[in-house]
C-alpha cells in the first residue's frame, strides 16, 4: 500500500512539474499537485475505513453542504467569497454526517430487527427439546424470546419432588444453556402481566402485545392461541409434515417391541417415533418382521399406523 501512495505522489509531482508554466512562481504547480497527491491518499484512507453505510451518509453530507453553498452565492457576487462558502459548508456536512453516522447505523439496525419475526418460547417446546434441532437446522430466522414467566415456570418443573417432573425440567434448562450459544439466541423478556395469573394466557396475552409468534408443543395452547388470533409454530405439526408417507399396500420392516392393547396385537415404533399396530403381532414380539400397512388414523395429537404381517 505504501509503494502505491509514492507511486501517488511521484506522479502527482510529475505532472506539477510539466504544467509548472502555468503557475507563477513556478514552484506553486509542483506543491498544488502535490496537495492534490495527498487528497487522493486522503480519500482512500477515507474510503478503506470506513463502510459502505458510512461513505453514504458523508456523501449525503456533502451534498447538502454544497446545496446550501450554492443558495448561499447567490446573494454573494465575490468568487473567493463563494469558493470559501462552498468550502466552509461542505466541511460542515461532513462534520456534522460523521458524527452523526453512528446514531442513523443504530437507526437502521433498530428499523431491521423490528422487521425480523418476534417468536415466544413455551415450556411444553423447551422440554420437548426437539426446538434445538430447528434452531440448528436454521428454519427458525429472527427474534427469540424466552418470558420471564415461562422460564420461573421451568424453574418450578426442575424443583419439582417428582422425579420425572425434575427430570424433565432440568434437561429443559440444560438446553436453554445450549441456546445461549446458538444463532438466533434467544433473549429474556422481562414483562409482569400480574393481572394474568395463568402461564398460557400470559403467553398469549404477550404475543399479541409484541405481534409474535408462539412456539409450543401444547394442543390446549395450540388451540386458544389460534381462537385469539396469535400464530403458533407448533413443533409436533413440523415433525408430522416431515415424517415419510405410508400408504396403504406398502411394507416394511419393523421390530416388535411390546403387546397392543387388543388380544393378539403387537406393537412397534418407526424412527419418528409413531406407533404402529401390528394386527396377529402378539405372537412375533421381539422379532423384526415385514409387516404391510392397513390404514392410517391422523389426529391433532399425533399419527399411528395400523398393519399387518405381511406374507
Amino acid at each position: 500500500m505504501r509503494k502505491r501512495w509514492i507511486i501517488i505522489l511521484l506522479l502527482a509531482s510529475g505532472f506539477g512539474y510539466l504544467i509548472k508554466g502555468r503557475f507563477n512562481p513556478e514552484f506553486l504547480g509542483i506543491i498544488f499537485v502535490g496537495v492534490s497527491g495527498l487528497l487522493i491518499i486522503s480519500i482512500e484512507i477515507l474510503l478503506r475505513r470506513n463502510s459502505t453505510i458510512s461513505l453514504l451518509v458523508l456523501s449525503c453530507g456533502l451534498v447538502i453542504g454544497l446545496i446550501i453553498a450554492s443558495l448561499g452565492s447567490i446573494f454573494i457576487k465575490e468568487p473567493v467569497f463563494s469558493v470559501g462558502l462552498a468550502i466552509g459548508f461542505s466541511y460542515l456536512g461532513l462534520a456534522l454526517s460523521y458524527e452523526k453516522r453512528r446514531d442513523f447505523m443504530h437507526w437502521l439496525s433498530e428499523k431491521k430487527a423490528a422487521a425480523l419475526p418476534k417468536m415466544l418460547l413455551d415450556t411444553s417446546a423447551i422440554i420437548d427439546g426437539r426446538i434445538l434441532a430447528v434452531i440448528e437446522s436454521g428454519f427458525l430466522s429472527g427474534e427469540i424470546i424466552l418470558p420471564r414467566f415461562v422460564l420461573k415456570e421451568l424453574q418450578n418443573v426442575a424443583d419439582s419432588s417428582d422425579s420425572i417432573r425434575r427430570s424433565r425440567g432440568r434437561r429443559g434448562l440444560d438446553l436453554l444453556k445450549k441456546m445461549q450459544s446458538m444463532e438466533p439466541p434467544f433473549e429474556i423478556d422481562e414483562t409482569h402481566i400480574p393481572e394474568v395469573r395463568e402461564v398460557d394466557a400470559k403467553l398469549v396475552f404477550l404475543a399479541k402485545r409484541l405481534n409474535a409468534a408462539i412456539i409450543t408443543n401444547d394442543y390446549n395452547l395450540n388451540r386458544v392461541a389460534e381462537i385469539e388470533g396469535v400464530s403458533v409454530l407448533n413443533i409436533n405439526e413440523l415433525a408430522q409434515a416431515l415424517r415419510p408417507i405410508l400408504l396403504p399396500g406398502e411394507s416394511f420392516f419393523l421390530q416388535i417391541v411390546k403387546e397392543g392393547k387388543e388380544f393378539g396385537q403387537g406393537v412397534g415404533y418407526l424412527e419418528d417415533g409413531t406407533m404402529v399396530v401390528i394386527e396377529d403381532g402378539g405372537s412375533y414380539l421381539g422379532k423384526k418382521m415385514r409387516v404391510e400397512v392397513s390404514s392410517i388414523l391422523q389426529n391433532p395429537a399425533g399419527r399411528m399406523v395400523f398393519t399387518k404381517v405381511a406374507k
